[in-house]
């Protein structure tokens, strides 16, 4: 029985059938194409054998890429403070050998300077020695008896040994060399006479010892100029270029 409706006399009605087939045609050709044999498709070599095909839409594998190398930044840390370290280094290095050059002509500068100044008052400085040492040998015979004595002493120790000796005095130690005179007498070795004579243009302290083989000038005045003398003598002019070197340069 058909379950259509027919409704008659209507003429824009369409039949439609209520269920619905679809038959798809089949390709008489892949009908047509030979079965496939499995035990001679098994039998084929691997290398022979067709790839399966892959699936649409799936990835295709990605190549690998390499790592991306990772910064080290306590490394670059540490080599950036390093090189700060040297570069601060080398620059105090250089200011410092700047320094030491600069102190080594200031030292250069003064010994000139120095040697100047002793050259052009070396005179003068002697000169000023001497008086004040006269100064100091004038008041210590002023106060102290024994130094007539022991000028007589040496004298006569100093002088060619002779029995007999005239000793020329001040007046004003005529006094104390008669205290001492018989204990010259007795230390001193073969004399037999000592004279003692006064004259004032000797200055106290100071004597002049004769004999008939020798004479003796034992006077201040001789003595200051011997000692000038020596004193000159151990400090010579300083001859030109002699220039006491700067000191040793300094090691950082």
């Amino acid at each position: 029985m058909s379950l259509s409706k027919v409704y008659k006399q209507d003429a824009s009605f369409t039949p439609t059938p209520l269920v619905q087939r679809e038959i798809e045609e089949v390709d008489h050709q892949e009908l047509q194409q030979e079965p496939v044999d499995v035990n001679e498709a098994a039998s084929q070599p691997a290398h022979e054998k067709q790839p399966l095909p892959e699936p649409e839409g799936a990835p295709l594998p990605q190549e690998s890429q390499p790592a991306e190398e990772k910064i080290d930044i306590q490394a670059l840390q540490e080599e950036a403070y390093n090189q700060g370290v040297a570069d601060t280094t080398a620059q105090y290095q250089r200011q410092l050998e700047t320094v030491i050059k600069t102190f080594e002509t200031i030292c250069q500068k003064i010994d000139e300077t120095r040697n100047s100044i002793l050259e052009r008052y070396r005179g003068d400085i002697i000169n000023t020695v001497i008086e004040v040492s006269q100064k100091i040998i004038n008041q210590e015979l002023e106060t102290s008896r024994d130094v007539v004595a022991q000028t007589i002493e040496r004298s006569l120790e100093q002088a060619i040994p002779s029995e007999e000796f005239i000793v020329t005095i001040h007046p004003d130690d005529l006094n104390s060399v008669e205290h001492i005179k018989a204990g010259l007498m007795a230390r001193i070795h073969g004399l037999k006479n000592l004279i003692i004579q006064t004259d004032h243009a000797i200055t106290r302290g100071g004597c002049m010892v004769e004999s008939k083989a020798c004479f003796v000038d034992a006077t201040i005045e001789t003595q200051i100029a011997s000692t000038k003398e020596y004193v000159e003598e151990i400090t010579p002019p300083l001859e030109d270029g002699e220039i006491s070197g700067p000191p040793e340069s300094l090691e950082p």
